[in-house]
């Protein structure tokens, strides 16, 4: 089997889902003919927690390459994620990105190599999903186009990420209305407050300003029909997550492989992502109204 795109893995101080991670990782084959980064965040509250994942992934073995980069400080989860693609990039062509919370399908490094080799002449593709917004779909093989960039497992490539240079800087706030509305996915969500909230330190996030890139440079990206990812992570231990359900997956172990004949937005996707944010939306409102009423 040829060499595959390179893996960096994210941690910080969650052992057993590192664990379940690697676990699901190793049920694709392609994982031996991949080198695989591993980029694990100081954990200063408890510097024990650091060394146990140390200890861990240096007996991983299996892959075709291992690095282990340790951080000798709190990075914090943006930083960590910047500087390590950075550092990836310096002698890599592209990347697959995952984080310690995720659990991948069998199928996840056949789909973002498959994509990654397909698209890596395709300009206008930027990034390769591998979370996908629950849908219902008969052809669980197919490849779709979207705008929408999502950073539960994901893909690019170097020559994409050099023209990422707007990581903190608001740029979308000072659009016209139309252009924040698109950016605001027909106004279902309101990513631009992300970006404000950047702006007044409440939060620092990373992938709302690689979104906004994509997004500024009228770029596409891919999905898979179905998700190859689940977020184990939404049961409110992550660092920017919280606790809820919505999100959640059910992997089927199906191959995808079928990849469209032209880069155009697939328009039942879109549909049904935005049928996906008016049910995210109403439950919101249900919410709300329990609280202020009934509480």
């Amino acid at each position: 089997m040829k060499s595959c795109a390179p893996i960096a893995v994210f941690c910080y101080n969650r052992l057993d889902k590192l664990i379940n991670l690697l676990n699901s990782i190793k049920k694709n084959i392609e994982h031996s003919s991949s080198k695989i980064y591993f980029f694990i965040d100081f954990y200063e509250d408890n510097p024990y927690v650091t060394q146990e994942i140390i200890d861990y992934v240096n007996k991983i073995e299996g892959f075709l390459e291992k690095e282990v980069i340790v951080r000798n400080k709190s990075y914090g989860l943006k930083d960590n994620i910047l500087t390590g693609i950075d550092y990836v990039f310096e002698s890599e062509e592209m990347i697959i990105c995952l984080e310690d919370d995720l659990i991948v399908d069998k199928y996840l490094l056949s789909y973002m190599n498959l994509c990654l080799n397909h698209f890596k002449d395709q300009k206008n593709i930027w990034h390769i999903n591998g979370w996908s917004y629950p849908r219902l779909t008969f052809f669980s093989s197919k490849v779709v186009i979207g705008r929408l960039v999502n950073s539960w497992g994901w893909a690019t490539w170097k020559d994409r990420w050099l023209l990422h240079d707007e990581r903190e800087n608001n740029i979308v706030s000072y659009l016209d209305n139309s252009e924040k509305r698109k950016f605001n996915f027909h106004n279902l969500t309101n990513w631009e407050q992300q970006l404000k909230d950047n702006d007044t330190n409440k939060i620092k996030t990373w992938a709302i300003f690689w979104y906004q890139t994509v997004f500024l440079k009228k770029g596409f990206s891919v999905y898979p029909s179905r998700s190859l990812i689940n977020n184990s992570g939404m049961d409110g231990s992550g660092t920017n997550s919280g606790k809820t359900k919505i999100f959640n997956t059910s992997l089927r172990h199906k191959k995808v492989y079928k990849l469209p004949k032209k880069i155009k937005e697939n328009k039942i996707n879109t549909l049904f992502t935005i049928l996906f944010f008016i049910r995210v939306n109403f439950f919101k409102r249900i919410n709300y109204w329990k609280i202020k009423y009934f509480s």
